[in-house]
């Protein structure tokens, strides 16, 4: 497992699988939008996503890789490769 703590207010936090790529909790600036442990899953949580990942340029490798959740989400053809 990793986590992406991202220093919106208030904090945003991406939790994802490193061996399957997948989201496990996604909390946007406090709100839980997912999480799979406590079977929360608001309406267009993986577009809220995907538009957060854009903004924060979470889908651009500067040389060092991406997160594994966002290759899951480039699989999934939510994001392009």
């Amino acid at each position: 497992m990793a986590s992406v703590h991202i220093l919106t207010e208030p904090l945003s936090i991406i939790d994802y699988s490193l061996a399957d790529r997948r989201v496990r909790s996604f909390e946007l600036r406090g709100a839980v939008l997912y999480d799979e442990d406590e079977s929360i899953a608001v309406d267009g949580w993986e577009d809220e996503l995907v538009d957060f990942v854009r903004l924060q340029e979470l889908d651009i490798d500067y040389g060092e890789g991406l997160h594994a959740f966002v290759y899951g989400l480039i699989e999934k053809g939510l994001l392009p490769a």
